[in-house]
């Protein structure tokens, strides 16, 4: 009786980390992890819905860029172009510490998303996970 219950346990206990390293470590086509990408694609939308609001009309044409072909490029590419924007509007302290999350995901730093974030996620993993079955 004691074997069989340690056996189901271990078989729950490695199904459960298993699942958790799918989440914590599924990439998107953009080579950025799940998480990750979900937190990039909250910022950046917020930096659109901003319009050129703080911007000089010079940096305008940071915004010509479709929001969807910009999640498409590279986790380099979008953290260049957030810094670039938090630039053109003044924030420059923002700006450097967007800077240094590209250095985040080589040590794996797991953002804390809000709920509407978590859902998000939850939703592209399902898609993901569907279109690769």
């Amino acid at each position: 009786m004691g074997v069989r219950f340690c056996s189901k346990m271990l078989r729950a206990t490695h199904g459960l980390w298993m699942e958790r390293n799918n989440m914590l470590h599924l990439h998107a086509a953009n080579s950025i992890r799940g998480l990750n990408n979900i937190a990039i694609q909250t910022a950046v939308s917020h930096q659109y819905n901003l319009g050129h609001e703080g911007m000089e009309e010079e940096d305008f044409y940071l915004l010509e860029t479709d929001e969807d072909e910009l999640m498409e490029e590279t986790v380099e590419v979008i953290r260049g172009w957030m810094c670039e924007i938090m630039i053109a509007r003044g924030d420059l302290a923002s700006a450097r510490l967007e800077s240094l999350k590209d250095r985040g995901e080589s040590t794996h730093v797991i953002p804390n998303l809000s709920a509407a974030e978590k859902r998000k996620y939850l939703d592209w993993r399902n898609v993901y996970l569907q279109r690769n079955n």
